[in-house]
């Protein structure tokens, strides 16, 4: 298991989820630095007990809408896990398989992996860390 792995596997999810905002959202992989594409933040926003949200690139381009829910992970059905869910028809069809999980490792900051869902399938992506 991958050092990320671990770290995932050791976060928590937390009772409630309070994310309302904007949030830095790194790429990180082993041997690496951190990297942020295009100064890229996940934007959170809640409304009547639903966080909905989307990416956002370089301040002003807003893409891929989600919702956020708790589940279980796709990777490990034991595991709790955040889930942003990227199937919105808004969406375009490449990004509506994507669902990133995402565990609380320390205060204000989440690890998260990305999976794709592929004919019934479950594919692990990337790591990232997101921070406000």
């Amino acid at each position: 298991m991958s050092t990320y792995g671990k770290r995932f596997r050791e976060g928590w999810v937390p009772a409630h989820l309070d994310l309302e905002g904007k949030y830095r959202v790194y790429m990180v992989a082993p041997c690496l630095p951190r990297m942020r594409f295009f100064l890229q933040r996940k934007v959170f926003r809640e409304s009547q007990g639903r966080v909905t949200g989307n990416n956002e690139f370089l301040r002003l381009i807003q893409v891929a809408r989600f919702r956020v829910e708790k589940g279980k992970s796709l990777a490990d059905p034991d595991l709790d896990v955040i889930r942003i869910v990227y199937d919105d028809p808004a969406n375009p069809f490449f990004i509506r398989p994507l669902v990133d999980e995402v565990r609380q490792v320390g205060p204000d900051e989440y690890l998260g992996q990305g999976m794709f869902t592929i004919l019934g399938r479950s594919f692990w992506a990337f790591w990232f860390l997101v921070r406000p």
